[in-house]
């Protein structure tokens, strides 16, 4: 009896000491059992977090097959995540009194201002691009009154024009936005300000900013006051049509939220070039990105435009300022567009589409929400240490 105990314990004592020996293998993605009636398929949704719920509004089903050519579905509905009991809920929001409820649409600034739920630009088009949207307006849900609000800034004419897929999020009674595209498919690069106190937006012109880009990843780190921001595309219009390209060797970048100031990053260890369309979140400081668009790709005559969607994870150490490659046991599909966001140690994922070249019909849109609980130094086993 007494060496079955000693043998238990011993089994016990070396469990502990492998675990705390290999904590980075408790970081792993999960395929969360939701219920509830969820948002179905979507990607490029605005997103925020207020305490334990997530809220996502709009997005797009888009139309990206030629042979099953369809037209897009834009939204500009809530749906609210909550994050303990894993529950969907579609939220029933009043209207405007006067001017109604946003217009449905895609790739928007989103944050949250106290209980505001804040939207703004945007776009919307058809599935053969002949018709393009882009907006320049603000809203608040409220979500306490479960009221949209139409917010009409002193300077509304003298502000950002319209544009698409910005970088833009809310901070300390702020919004901010970076560059996107105009309703012509340009990139811009200018940089805005918007105070919720005073109701104005005010144009930044510093001496340092990144360059002009669209479908920017970005992310907001509220502890440390900075609004990190990786990769893009580039659009111009030439004489023989639309001219795209990575936004090359600049593509890291942080705002110093408390001073305004764009700082570039030139990391010691580098990511492969990502185009757009990553998640990305931040951590304990440690930024996080999932998927996105490689670059390159294999042009099909069933899809519209090239794709080489990844499914890797990647963190950025801050303090070493060093890419490191995390290899979870468990990933979600080479997800596209999916919009991340951290809630205490786990950042959760929404919406998105993957893209399979080796199948004729290669979409396959996520409905799925996937959650990654941070633990370890690195936030998960390193692909290094394991391949290494």
């Amino acid at each position: 009896m007494y060496k079955t105990v000693v043998f238990v314990l011993l089994l016990v004592a070396i469990a502990l000491g492998t675990n705390n020996n290999n904590n980075n293998q408790g970081s792993n993605w999960r395929l969360l059992n939701t219920n509830g009636v969820g948002p179905g398929i979507r990607d490029a949704v605005g997103i925020t977090s207020f305490d334990d719920e997530v809220y996502i509004f709009g997005g797009i089903n888009e139309s990206l097959d030629p042979q099953n050519f369809r037209a897009n579905i834009f939204y500009n509905d809530i749906y609210k995540f909550h994050i303990p009991s894993k529950r969907w809920t579609k939220i029933n929001a009043n209207p405007d009194p006067v001017h109604g409820f946003p217009t449905k649409r895609a790739f928007c600034l989103s944050g949250r201002n106290g209980r505001d739920f804040i939207i703004g630009f945007g776009i919307n088009y058809t599935s053969d691009f002949s018709v393009i949207s882009t907006f320049n307006d603000m809203w608040a849900y409220n979500t306490q009154s479960n009221r949209w609000r139409r917010l009409r800034p002193n300077n509304d004419i003298d502000g950002p024009v319209n544009r698409g897929q910005p970088a833009g999020e809310v901070y300390n009674g702020k919004a901010y936005i970076f560059g996107g595209v105009d309703a012509g498919f340009s990139s811009l690069g200018d940089f805005w300000i918007f105070d919720f106190a005073t109701n104005e937006w005010t144009q930044q012109t510093p001496s340092v900013l990144p360059s002009r880009r669209h479908g920017t990843d970005y992310t907001l780190d509220r502890d440390a006051g900075r609004f990190w921001m990786y990769a893009g595309e580039r659009l111009t219009i030439t004489e023989t049509g639309l001219s795209a390209e990575f936004a090359g060797p600049d593509a890291h970048w942080y705002l110093d939220l408390e001073t305004d100031t764009w700082v570039p990053i030139n990391a010691v260890v580098t990511i492969p070039n990502r185009s757009s369309g990553n998640g990305l979140a931040v951590v304990a400081g440690k930024m996080f990105l999932y998927g996105g668009d490689i670059g390159g790709g294999t042009e099909r005559p069933n899809f519209i435009t090239l794709q080489n969607n990844g499914n890797e994870t990647w963190t950025y150490n801050t303090n070493t300022n060093a890419w490191n490659q995390l290899c979870p046991q468990n990933r979600p599909p080479n997800l596209k567009r999916a919009r991340m966001i951290a809630v205490g140690s786990t950042i959760y994922m929404f919406g998105g589409f993957a893209f399979d070249s080796s199948v004729c019909s290669p979409i396959t849109f996520n409905t799925d929400v996937w959650a990654y609980t941070v633990t370890g130094c690195e936030g998960g086993p390193s692909c290094q240490s394991i391949n290494g």
